[in-house]
């Protein structure tokens, strides 16, 4: 903007803009908003007080300021934005808010409604009202907030809540309320309670409704109907709301669904009913014992318990039925409970009416009412046969695990889930872990399997889920000390009682699967020396072949370019004379002529330099640069037709080291074939994109696009589409491309444009050779054109 308007013009403004002040400071320089006039460069040429004192300066601090200064950063560009559209563009102006950052730090927010100011027809500048919105955007947040917490409120709440108006259609229903009936909110809006209640209650609701119109508050229960049918009772709390005049409006009612309540509350008087039965047939002792330590019940069982009948044993002291020995234990018992403890599983030895004495298995727990203890509530469970039964068992146990100890190999036990939960001696030798260590951890998290087999270890669980045995199966593990053994483990599934638990059986093969090792490394070293001598002599003879064939393009091409040459540097100082001594006495068609021979001389030099270039190898002087900068670059160097519109969305980041000259001819080679492309004018696009550890550029053009037989030869020397031209031009680029480590690509259709995508890596590989960065490797597509050469010679 500032290129528009030299030193003298902005002076003219400045004397209009002054004898513009006079006809209206009297107007606005005690008004209540801030009203500022700037020139064309953005400078500040009026404020007014208002202005000034809301961004606390004074008017001559702000005077000759660029008003950009006093504007937000994050607001900065939408501001400016704005400006240039109003003067340069002549656009309408619109109303606009912002942030100010006050002398004192603060931000503002402001609103504006800028607009040119025009003198005599002319822009001179730029005027604006600006208002302090400040204190209405922090009362706009503080409303936002209490409206999101009130609907959260309602959204979130468990409970129903609804409003029914005045003649009993539901004006609100929140969601818990719909969900609660099987419904959508919008379903029930504007529907009326008819719909939701069978005759009676809605006559029940009727009548509520009219004690509500008095001003009472009501709580009751009724039956509400779901969307398919169901019943639901619901305990409603209902007020009366009023409008502005103090009529009755409606009901504001929360709803709670107590079906659940209702259903327990019957389940609990059957469950107290099967107690009773349970109790009066079950095989263990049932009795209750009140505060004063009397049985004031006792199941029939309590005869086969102690032998005593039910009709002697209510109404005594549950003391009279403990031996001496165990009576102050009893006592304390009997105090603890009262506490509010409980006990399980105490035994104790108890006599019989017969004078025998049984084990009693004893479970008691104190009965609490309205969190008061009111009495004693016990099971007696005769276990004299069962205590036999258990020191039989133990003694047969002992034997077991005194075989299991000392096994050779080392076993263990796992329950379904392969939880440990025992081993011998022999298994902590193996792992070098204390059993103690082991015992209640996973298999799976006790380290001792490396990863690689846990897929094996998992599978073999599930195999003893469905009862299999599994192994013989090698495995390895990890001991303790890190060290690792191989071993042979085999699973069996057997039944404990109603459990499942898993037998594992490991037998140390770690020996043999050394001697096994050592024979297979040495199988294996002996073929990967055939192999590795093998690949040796292949690379050879292959990069013998390229560079072979390589050297015979390079010397082609050197002693075309020499015998060219000369003829042509001869013809090059022919012209030059002829246009020294002879120019100022040509015709024009003379001089149109050799303007032609200097084109055709420069066009085959070029052939020549490309055919050189294409077939020597590429050396590479890498340089740190960025996307953006090297496209920026390229488009500096192309002269672009006015119906030909180039949009560059290249970013900064990342950073990548290229041979930036070279990269340069690419990506100007590329630009020139998509302008090509476009001989009625059209859009390139050129982006760039960062992958994982490469970049990636893409030129997508709105040409003519090319066919499938096209785009397959594209990158193949010689061929070309166009009437003039080697066809050298997109292979030297893939020749440099693939000289970084990158490649290119192309995607296109006809009439749908095309699109090249070139990947190169951040950082490019190279090869010293002689103190220069050189590309070693020949590229595909030379490969390819020295093969079909050598094969037609």
């Amino acid at each position: 903007m500032t290129a528009r308007y030299n030193s003298a013009k902005d002076d003219d403004s400045d004397k209009i803009l002054f004898k513009s002040e006079h006809a209206f400071r009297s107007l606005v320089e005690n008004a209540f908003v801030g009203i500022a006039i700037s020139d064309l460069r953005g400078r500040l040429k009026y404020v007014n007080k208002a202005l000034a004192e809301l961004l606390g300066y004074s008017v001559s601090e702000l005077l000759n300021q660029p008003f950009k200064n006093f504007i937000h950063p994050a607001d900065r560009r939408k501001v400016m934005r704005l400006f240039l559209r109003i003067i340069m563009l002549r656009r309408e102006p619109r109303q606009l808010e912002f942030r100010s950052v006050r002398r004192d730090g603060n931000v503002l927010n402001l609103w504006s409604k800028p607009s040119r100011f025009i003198v005599n027809g002319r822009t001179v500048g730029f005027q604006a009202i600006i208002v302090d919105i400040t204190e209405l955007k922090i009362m706009e947040k503080k409303l936002k907030e209490t409206n999101r917490k009130l609907e959260m409120f309602l959204e979130t709440a468990m409970e129903g809540i609804t409003i029914v108006d005045s003649n009993d259609n539901l004006s609100f229903v929140n969601k818990a309320f719909a969900g609660m009936l099987g419904y959508e909110e919008e379903e029930l809006l504007g529907a009326n309670l008819r719909k939701l209640v069978d005759k009676e209650g809605f006559e029940k609701i009727r009548k509520e409704t009219e004690a509500r119109k008095k001003g009472v508050t009501s709580r009751y229960e009724i039956k509400l109907y779901c969307k398919n049918g169901d019943p639901r009772i619901v305990q409603v709390s209902a007020s009366p709301f009023w409008d502005a005049d103090g009529n009755f409006a409606g009901t504001l009612a929360i709803i709670m669904d107590v079906t659940e309540r209702k259903k327990m509350e019957e389940k609990l008087r059957q469950s107290e009913e099967k107690f009773r039965g349970m109790a009066e047939r079950s095989f263990d002792a049932i009795a209750i014992v009140n505060l004063e330590g009397n049985i004031t019940y006792a199941s029939p069982s309590v005869g086969k318990v102690l032998g005593y009948p039910q009709n002697e044993v209510v109404g005594k002291s549950f003391l009279e039925y403990f031996s001496p020995d165990t009576l102050s234990n009893a006592s304390q018992l009997f105090a603890d409970l009262m506490q509010g403890k409980s006990l399980e599983g105490l035994q104790l030895e108890l006599p019989r009416k017969d004078g025998t004495i049984a084990t009693v298995e004893i479970n008691a727990a104190p009965i609490i009412m309205n969190s008061k203890v009111t009495g004693i509530q016990a099971v007696f469970r005769n276990v004299t046969e069962r205590k036999k039964m258990e020191e039989r068992l133990r003694e047969s146990e002992e034997r077991l695990r005194s075989l299991i100890e000392y096994a050779p190999d080392a076993i263990y036990i796992n329950d379904l889930n392969g939880k440990i939960l025992e081993g011998n001696r022999q298994a902590e030798i193996l792992t070098g872990y204390e059993k103690e260590e082991l015992i209640g951890k996973s298999i799976l998290e006790a380290g001792l399997l490396p990863e690689k087999y846990v897929p094996k270890t998992i599978e073999a669980i599930q195999k003893n889920l469905s009862g299999q045995r599994t192994g013989p199966d090698e495995f390895e593990l990890i001991r303790k000390d890190g060290s690792r053994v191989f071993v042979e483990i085999s699973t069996i599934p057997i039944k404990i009682g109603q459990r499942i638990e898993i037998l594992g059986i490991a037998r140390d093969i770690t020996e043999r699967k050394q001697m096994q090792k050592k024979l297979e490394e040495y199988s294996q070293h002996l073929e990967a020396l055939v192999e590795q001598r093998t690949r040796q002599l292949k690379k050879a003879q292959e990069k013998l072949i390229k560079s072979e064939r390589l050297a015979a393009i390079g010397e082609v091409a050197a002693m075309v370019g020499h015998d060219l040459r000369n003829p042509l540097t001869g013809i090059k100082g022919a012209t030059y004379y002829l246009k020294t001594k002879l120019y100022s006495k040509m015709g024009e068609k003379t001089k149109e002529m050799l303007e032609l021979i200097e084109a055709d001389i420069e066009y085959a030099n070029k052939i020549i330099t490309d055919l050189l270039e294409y077939s020597r190898e590429v050396h590479l002087e890498l340089t740190e640069t960025n996307p953006k900068t090297i496209i920026t670059e390229t488009l500096h160097l192309i002269k672009v037709p006015e119906n030909i519109q180039i949009i560059n969305r290249t970013r900064r980041e990342p950073k990548i080291r290229i041979d930036i000259e070279k990269m340069t001819r690419v990506f100007h080679n590329l630009v020139i074939n998509a302008i090509d492309a476009m001989p009625n004018g059209g859009k390139l696009t050129i982006t760039s994109r960062k992958t994982k550890d490469a970049v990636k550029f893409i030129f997508k053009d709105t040409g003519i696009g090319m066919t499938r037989e096209t785009m397959e030869k594209i990158f193949t020397p010689f061929f070309t589409t166009k009437a003039k031209g080697m066809g050298l031009g997109l292979p030297i680029c893939k020749h440099i491309v693939e000289a970084h480590g990158g490649k290119i690509t192309v995607d296109s259709a006809v009439s749908e444009g095309a699109t090249f995508t070139l990947t190169l890596p951040i950082k490019s590989e190279t090869k010293e050779e002689g103190g220069e960065k050189t590309w070693i490797s020949v590229p595909e597509s030379l490969s390819l054109t020295t093969t079909k050469a050598s094969e037609k010679s």
